[in-house]
């Protein structure tokens, strides 16, 4: 061959057919971009659901139709869901979900309509549990986490539909007729256990808090939550770093007028806190 017809050759444009016998390694190269992790499925399939002894319809990527995905926290990316009769339930991944990040997937789920149905009203203790209860309407859910094997962290929803149950919070000790929302710790807070109690005339509710947050801000942050229910603000007083105390007031379901204390007392000067709601209501005469 020429050296003229060599050169002339190789400015030719190359065109690649695709033989019968090749298509089987396009299709599994297809496959492969659709792929689902192994612990995604097993995720999703293990829980009290006992989806994988139901008929469902397999999706990747996607949720199923009308699932509620404000149980789903902000960022999360969908890798495989399932769903049938009234049951539903999907994985997806979180490249990052730290203790602040659940705190504010906590509140978006409150401010959403959802509640725990095993919580009380007032404080509840910073979240160490790694499932989230939640119902609304004659919707009941149940939020998980685990470590992803290549780092972050997965979360599972499910969402099962119950129209013979009723979603409703666990009733107050006292003080039933005053509207006292499930208080959400600050984001990244940590601490022990909560306290409800008091008597007719009064009740209250407490919770200890170790958090970088300041006197100011801790009271912020829960005077935020109260006014956010219907109370009004009175009045603040502080003492420097260690003490703040907010006076509010609201009305009972009678018509009544309730006030409120929200004090936040630094116990250490620097981290730890106790934090009290004290309502007082007039006397049943």
């Amino acid at each position: 061959m020429s050296r003229r017809l060599c050169a002339a050759l190789l400015v030719l444009p190359i065109f690649v057919v695709l033989v019968p016998s090749m298509l089987p390694m396009v299709a599994a190269g297809a496959a492969q971009a659709t792929a689902v992790p192994r612990e995604a499925m097993t995720l999703l399939l293990t829980g009290p659901e006992n989806l994988a002894a139901r008929p469902f319809d397999l999706r990747v990527a996607a949720t199923p139709p009308d699932f509620p995905v404000d149980v789903l926290p902000a960022g999360a990316a969908v890798q495989v869901s399932a769903g049938g009769d009234r049951v539903a339930a999907v994985v997806a991944a979180l490249m990052r979900f730290a203790s602040e990040d659940r705190s504010a997937f906590e509140r978006r789920l409150q401010q959403a309509g959802w509640i725990n149905p095993m919580q009380p009203m007032g404080f509840s203790a910073p979240a160490a549990q790694s499932r989230i209860v939640v119902c609304r309407g004659d919707l009941f859910a149940a939020v998980s986490f685990a470590q992803r094997g290549e780092g972050g962290t997965w979360v599972r929803a499910s969402v099962v539909t119950d129209t013979a149950r009723s979603c409703v919070a666990r009733p107050q000790a006292t003080a039933s007729s005053v509207p006292v929302p499930a208080l959400v710790p600050p984001a990244g807070a940590r601490g022990g256990h909560a306290s409800l109690g008091g008597t007719p005339e009064a009740m209250y509710s407490s919770v200890r808090l170790e958090t970088r947050q300041s006197v100011a801000e801790v009271a912020a942050h829960y005077a935020g939550q109260l006014t956010a229910a219907g109370w009004t603000i009175e009045g603040r007083s502080s003492e420097a770093a260690t003490m703040a105390v907010t006076r509010l007031r609201t009305s009972s379901a009678t018509g009544e007028r309730i006030t409120g204390l929200l004090v936040v007392t630094s116990l250490d000067g620097f981290t730890q806190m106790d934090v009290l709601f004290r309502i007082v209501q007039p006397a049943v005469q």
